[in-house]
């Protein structure tokens, strides 16, 4: 890939208040290790050549000139078949471009095919639940996944479940029949990232001794990246910060909301799963203030249940908050669009995020946002210009920031007009597709 040297740029610029001059205010994301030394500032970069003739997309021409020329096979190991296609799939069309022929190992539920395109990749489900998994079930799965392994020159293991099952395979294999490997975090969540904060936890020896030195380390935010060398999973040389999955071309074509007439009350919106590490249950708090206080509000909740998860909210709970009239439950939405045509705000009270989709989503249809000051959230709100930001578990602040944005209509409308401009060049998939393949299609090397 000949395409340019590589520019560094490091943090990221404050937006201009009038969003005046957007192009210098947003950083672009490629291919570099990250700085994590003392306090510097975390270093991106982004690949760009002034002699490169034209470029499509904000990305040059001939970004896979070199793979194209390959021929190769990459087996991607993902632990929900259906969240995967939700979010990942087009990796496979970018793969299929360069040459590369592609093979899906797949646990949980759903169907990862049809792609779309003309992708065609090999599925195989692979016996990996969620939750805890009994001793048959893991010995079964390494060495199926051993097998398919060994037919591999490259490999993706997304999240942390076929990240330790895989790399376990990957270190059953002779170093000459050992693939290339990328470990691809898609956000570290609540219990991975207590166990990381002790060295000597279970979880964060088996990924150290599984991991470090053996994988290129793939992360959707600075904040992951710093917790993973801090607990020696993986050195710094190692892991790329990458954009985390953008928003599709089709996505930020969508018209932008229209503000509701002012004689209804305002509408919040939260997407997600109803758990607690999401701050739903937060946010159940801060209606309840604001029920005190007598502020008119709306809240639409959109999203399953998951009794697997640690901080997993009950159906009945859910009922209950209905019964209080806080909420309106939609359970499940497949078509999102409607959902968001209703909202005045989207709410995600995380404790932590990877790279929170329902944030960019929103933005990228002009809505304000509302989140905690966590790692993934502060990653994709530009604080008091597209949105508010509060500190996490913080019921009152909540309130208080619902409260503000409810009052004044007119902040609302800026908010939501820079949060679409903001959206339309910081959340392109484009620019995570170009980190991907540099990152995880690459020829084989040996341990």
């Amino acid at each position: 890939m000949n395409c340019g040297a590589t520019t560094l740029t490091s943090g990221r610029t404050a937006l201009d208040p009038n969003l005046s001059g957007l192009g210098p205010c947003f950083r672009r994301y490629g291919l570099t290790p990250v700085n994590l030394a003392g306090n510097a500032k975390i270093v991106t970069a982004r690949y760009v050549n002034p002699s490169c003739p034209t470029q499509t997309n904000g990305r040059p021409e001939r970004l896979s000139a070199k793979l194209k020329q390959m021929t190769g096979r990459l087996t991607i190991v993902a632990h929900e078949a259906g969240a995967w296609a939700n979010h990942r799939s087009r990796t496979v069309e970018r793969a299929t471009q360069c040459g590369w022929r592609v093979s899906l190992l797949m646990g949980g539920q759903g169907d990862p095919v049809p792609l779309g395109g003309n992708t065609a990749p090999v599925y195989e489900a692979l016996p990996m639940a969620r939750g805890r998994s009994g001793p048959f079930e893991v010995v079964h799965t390494i060495a199926i996944l051993r097998k398919r392994l060994r037919e591999a020159d490259a490999v993706e293991l997304v999240t942390v479940k076929p990240i330790v099952l895989g790399m376990a395979a990957w270190r059953t294999m002779l170093p000459h029949r050992r693939p290339h490997v990328t470990a691809t975090f898609a956000g570290l969540g609540t219990v991975l990232d207590d166990a990381l904060k002790t060295r000597f936890h279970p979880m964060t020896v088996v990924l150290r001794l599984l991991l470090r030195d053996h994988a290129s380390v793939l992360v959707e935010n600075a904040d992951d990246a710093r917790s993973l060398v801090s607990a020696g999973i993986a050195q710094q040389a190692d892991i790329i910060v990458g954009p985390g999955v953008g928003l599709p071309a089709s996505w930020l074509q969508h018209p932008a909301n229209q503000p509701l007439e002012d004689d209804q009350p305002l509408t919040i919106l939260y997407v997600g799963r109803l758990i607690g590490s999401k701050g739903v249950v937060d946010l159940i708090a801060a209606l309840r203030v604001l029920k005190t206080r007598g502020t008119p509000v709306r809240a639409l909740l959109a999203g399953s249940l998951d009794d697997r998860n640690p901080s997993a909210v009950s159906e009945a709970e859910v009922r209950h908050w209905e019964a209080e009239g806080l909420v309106e439950w939609l359970g499940h939405v497949s078509d999102l669009l409607p959902v968001y045509r209703r909202a005045d705000i989207v709410v995600l009270p995380s404790h932590r995020e990877g790279r929170p989709r329902s944030l960019m989503e929103a933005q990228a249809l002009g809505i304000p946002v509302i989140a905690t000051d966590v790692p993934g959230c502060r990653q994709v709100i530009a604080p008091n210009q597209t949105g508010l930001m509060v500190s996490p578990k913080n019921a009152v602040a909540l309130a208080d920031a619902i409260e503000s944005l409810s009052s004044d209509r007119q902040t609302r409308s800026r908010y939501g007009a820079n949060a679409r401009k903001w959206a339309q060049i910081e959340f392109r998939e484009e620019a995570f597709l170009d980190v991907w393949e540099r990152t995880v299609l690459r020829t084989r090397k040996h341990h």
